[in-house]
């Protein structure tokens, strides 16, 4: 039943595809992008997609639509939902949250590197070397400039502040905070831009690799060639297929539980979870 932590009155999105998009937003990212590629292509290739559509199926569907419904029902985030249990678990929900959090304050700064370098490419230096840039100056000039690791010393400690990242990183938060600060129904509308857009450069950069000198060997590497034989001689890949369910969707982490409670009670939770979880996977494997 529920108790005083679910007797609020809880804003709703604006829409059901608002939600859904925030919430394949927050699910996608460096970790689709990155990682998951990087995972397929060193076990077995085609063969990670086993344990990693087992995990999909079994283990991160169902989490999701658990904490996607107990948000819905309960109208109150993951401390909430886990105090409406027993008032004794809101210390579970709490922990969630904080795990939210330290995963926030480390992929902010990320996100912060990767708007300085958006941002260069057009005013900075490397904007009039482009044409003649090489990778290694590309990798360099994101480590050192970028990131900073050029200031440095010898024993790989910081020795000033790279004000330019400063600047970044509280621009990155000041588009947070603006995001959240007028209300769920306004995030739900950012999000058709923030979703929206990454969409469209998604089929653009798609189109465009593809059609690349040497695409084939690269899609061939990445599920032309199915190494069974790392199922049995590398049983960390099924652990690794998991890990990557749990980091790539967002559950457990409060965020999920957050965003459920702000959805009309009869909403087809789901539904919708699938529609998330399966567009989650579909980024990755692009």
């Amino acid at each position: 039943a529920r108790t005083n932590w679910s007797r609020m009155v809880r804003e709703v999105w604006s829409s059901r595809l608002a939600f859904i998009f925030a919430a394949v937003g927050a699910a996608v990212g460096f970790g689709n992008i990155w990682r998951f590629p990087a995972l397929a292509y060193d076990y077995g290739g085609g063969a990670f997609f086993i344990p990693y559509l087992l995990a999909l199926f079994l283990i991160g569907i169902p989490l999701l639509v658990l904490e996607i419904a107990m948000g819905q029902y309960h109208r109150v985030g993951d401390v909430g939902v886990f105090g409406s249990i027993h008032k004794r678990l809101a210390g579970v929900g709490l922990s969630s949250v904080m795990c939210g959090f330290f995963v926030t304050a480390y992929y902010v700064p990320l996100l912060s590197w990767v708007i300085r370098a958006f941002v260069e490419s057009f005013l900075g230096r490397m904007s009039f070397d482009w044409e003649d840039i090489t990778g290694t100056e590309a990798s360099e000039y994101f480590f050192n400039e970028i990131i900073g690791m050029g200031t440095l010393g010898d024993d790989m400690r910081p020795t000033r502040i790279v004000m330019a990242n400063v600047f970044y990183l509280l621009l990155s938060w000041l588009c947070i905070g603006l995001c959240l600060a007028f209300g769920i129904k306004w995030t739900g509308r950012i999000a058709y831009v923030t979703m929206g857009l990454p969409i469209l450069l998604l089929v653009v950069f798609f189109i465009r690799a593809v059609t690349l000198p040497g695409a084939n060997t690269g899609i061939n590497a990445y599920i032309g060639e199915w190494d069974l034989s790392v199922l049995k001689d590398r049983p960390e890949c099924w652990s690794t297929a998991v890990s990557q369910i749990f980091f790539s969707l967002g559950v457990t982490f409060g965020v999920m539980t957050s965003f459920g409670s702000h959805c009309p009670v009869g909403a087809p939770a789901f539904e919708n979870s699938v529609i998330i979880a399966l567009s989650n996977s579909f980024f990755s494997f692009v």
